[in-house]
């Protein structure tokens, strides 16, 4: 996708929406969509993202850094009436920035089949205190 980029106003308006959507909206679940450094390669052959739910892994986040968290696909957040929302950046190519959008992570950043690492981070120290708040 290049969301990022526009070259008129009607895209430039229409990028403005997809963020318009959010602001006031109360945040449900935060997810970090990563490459899936923990199992590059899968034991039991498997393909598409994971959803990391190992107590090893969870207590130390390939994300986790000591001043900030970073994901290298996404971020999606969730609101508590149901709308999905991802904030990603175009692949490289002539024109590369961050974009907002609403739409899931899955099929707007990468593909069903990818091997992926999602985190669920709403509960992870830094987003606890805004799940729930407007």
């Amino acid at each position: 996708m290049n969301w990022s980029w526009v070259a008129n106003g009607d895209l430039v308006a229409e990028r403005r929406d997809h963020a318009r959507r959010l602001v006031g909206s109360r945040l449900s679940a935060v997810s970090y969509v990563l490459l899936d450094y923990g199992q590059p390669d899968r034991p039991d052959g498997s393909n598409g993202p994971r959803l990391i739910v190992e107590a090893t892994e969870l207590a130390s986040p390939a994300w986790r850094c000591e001043t900030f968290d970073w994901a290298d696909h996404a971020v999606e957040f969730a609101t508590a009436t149901g709308r999905v929302f991802t904030c990603s950046w175009d692949a490289p190519g002539c024109h590369e920035g961050i974009w907002l959008r609403e739409a899931p992570a899955r099929w707007a950043v990468y593909a069903v089949h990818a091997n992926v690492a999602v985190w669920d981070v709403s509960h992870a120290g830094r987003w606890d205190s805004l799940i729930g708040s407007k």
